[in-house]
């Protein structure tokens, strides 16, 4: 069975502890962890429910192309954006996405948070491209939502990520140049520095401000 936290690569650095679940393995082979390790934590993360409000949407099927949402609730099929294409949110905005996968960012594909967001997916991610960028640069305001159906999530050479990432059936990888500002809770994450620099910086407003249901830190020490 493969580790539950996974860390490859020389320009990785985990400024602080790792713990998994009671039996989870953490694979560390350049010693990234600053802190200590531990895999007996009891952290318990509920499956993810979608609102009866997006539910019971009628989907609008895939957004290929600019599109902008304002203040409301929306059910899509897919994203899939490529080519300077942008999916903008404005104001408060919640979103549900049904197929796999999901969400895919290529190219120059963009999704632009301007405001509080909240996006429910069923598929699986890939978020490249130019990633997600929340104007706000405020974590507690953007949160992605994956559901027991959610197995696979790449993050891959998107710069900066302010949010939160909740999804507790997927694996997710993140490398090439992302850095992450906010907080990742998944079954397996597998962090690689090879390609680029790559960071995980928690913020620490999340243990008093977090969006994420039923889930606290089981502990955050800088080092």
């Amino acid at each position: 069975e493969s580790p539950a936290i996974t860390i490859t690569g020389n320009n990785v650095e985990i400024s602080g502890d790792a713990a998994t679940g009671p039996y989870g393995t953490i694979s560390d082979e350049h010693n990234s962890i600053t802190g200590t390790t531990d895999d007996t934590a009891e952290i318990f993360m509920p499956p993810v429910d979608v609102p009866d409000s997006l539910t019971s949407l009628s989907s609008g099927g895939i957004i290929n192309h600019d599109v902008t949402l304002v203040s409301g609730s929306y059910k899509y099929d897919s994203a899939d954006l490529n080519a300077n294409k942008t999916l903008t949110l404005n104001g408060d905005v919640n979103l549900y996405f049904t197929q796999n996968p999901s969400i895919k960012l290529t190219g120059s594909g963009q999704i632009i948070v301007n405001g509080t967001a909240s996006i429910y997916f069923d598929g699986g991610l890939q978020l490249g491209g130019k990633g997600i960028l929340n104007t706000s640069l405020d974590p507690p305001s953007f949160t992605l939502y994956g559901t027991d159906s959610a197995t696979d999530v790449s993050i891959t050479g998107v710069g900066s990520f302010y949010g939160t990432l909740y999804a507790p059936s997927a694996s997710i990888a993140i490398f090439g140049n992302s850095e992450i500002y906010g907080a990742i809770a998944a079954k397996e994450t597998t962090v690689s520095g090879v390609a680029g620099n790559t960071a995980i910086h928690f913020d620490e407003q999340l243990l008093v401000d977090s969006p994420t249901i039923g889930y606290d830190p089981y502990v955050w020490q800088e080092k």
